[in-house]
């Protein structure tokens, strides 16, 4: 037995070593995607609206300056 830093070069070896294994063993890991329903766009759309309002009222309230 060795101490805990005494080679952290190895540690780490193993511990990749002991990943891959972890990895290769998990059931259903072929590297596809999971398909996800529905297109990202319309929430996107929503953010981008949503904070151009907060913006635009933000901006309304602040008197100005001259």
């Amino acid at each position: 037995m060795r101490p805990a830093d005494e080679a952290p070069g190895l540690a780490a070896a193993q511990d990749g070593e002991a990943t891959r294994r972890l990895a290769a063993a998990a059931v259903g890991t072929d590297g596809a995607r999971v398909a996800a329903p529905g297109s990202p766009w319309p929430f996107f759309i929503g953010w981008l609206v949503a904070s151009a309002l907060a913006w635009w009222l933000e901006r309304r309230r602040r008197p100005a300056r001259g």
